[in-house]
This record gives structure tokens, sequence and C-alpha cells, in this order.
């Protein structure tokens, strides 16, 4: 186990004997890689900010209920997350509600410079999950799993799909721009 690890665990242990300085330190220590994963999404950091805020809301609520310190890391990937997922419904049940009033469903300009979050965007928000955690975010198959309750098969399929997706995307986009 790392360093890291073990120093979150023993954090944890603080906090649920009501140490909140220890809850103060876990927040510093991880609130900039959860800001960072959720910016990715939302593409705001505003937006970032209250999702992350509301998240650290629901892991101070519920550390009682993390049986395994040692599992904090998924946990709480696993709460911003769903956190995430819901800003995500709500923003498409918005954007729907605008293009039906607006009466069309207008075209994203583009532009010339792309970068694969540009990519990430044009996937359905589970495979765009799915990829960041894997490769931004450098979770294994095994935390994956865990942080989305589904088998590691399950997860290792869902990757695939998705970086077929994703391939898919880019050479569309690349004929595009040749066109």
């Amino acid at each position: 186990m790392r360093k890291e690890g073990i120093f979150d665990e023993l954090l944890l242990l603080k906090i649920k004997q009501g140490d909140t300085r220890a809850f103060e330190l876990l927040v510093k220590r991880w609130n900039k890689r959860l800001l960072s994963f959720t910016y990715k999404y939302t593409k705001s950091t505003e937006i970032a900010k209250d999702i992350v805020q509301d998240s650290w809301l629901a892991v101070y609520k519920g550390i009682d209920k993390l049986k395994d310190p040692s599992k904090f890391s998924t946990w709480t990937f696993r709460i911003v997350y769903n956190k995430i997922m819901d800003w995500a419904k709500n923003q498409q049940k918005e954007q729907t509600y605008a293009n039906e009033v607006a009466g069309s469903d207008e075209v994203e300009e583009r532009t010339e410079e792309i970068d694969i979050n540009q990519f990430l965007e044009k996937l359905p928000s589970a495979q765009k999950a799915i990829l960041t955690l894997f490769y931004l975010e450098k979770q294994s198959i095994k935390q994956i799993a865990e942080i989305l309750d589904v088998p590691s098969g399950t997860i290792k399929s869902r990757i695939f799909y998705a970086r077929e997706r994703l391939k898919n995307i880019i050479k569309k986009s690349n004929y595009e721009r040749i066109r």
C-alpha cells in the first residue's frame, strides 16, 4: 500500500472520531484532483467547484458508511461521478428545453484547433466517464468497476467500445476537415 493511502486511512479514522481538522486536511489533499476530474466534464470552474463541494458534503455525511478506509479513493470518485451524472442529466434536459423554445438544434461551430477533450465531449456521458477515469485519472479497471458498481469484465468491454467510438469520432472529424 502506498504511503498516501495509509495517511488517508489515518485521517479517516480521526474523522470518524470527530476530528474536524482531519477532514479539512483530507479535503486539502483531494480537492484539486476532484476538481480536475469534474472540470473535464463541466468545462466550467464554477460548476466544477459546486459539484465538488456537494460531493464533499456527501462524503462528510456518509463517512461512517465507508467500512474500508482503503477504498476512500474509489468511494469518493463514485460520489463525484454520480454528482456529475446528475448535473449532466439536468444539462441535457435544459438543452432539450432550450432547443424546443428556440425551435432548432443549432450545431456548434468548429474550430481548427482540436484536442482530445473536444473529442471526448462528443461521447455519451458513460463512455466519456470510462475513458476519463481510465486514461486521465489513471484508475485501474478494478477501481472503475467499484466506482461505477459494475463487474470488471463490463468495464473492459465498455473501455473497448468507448475507444472504438472515439476512434470513429476522430476519423470523421479528420475526414470533415479534409473536405
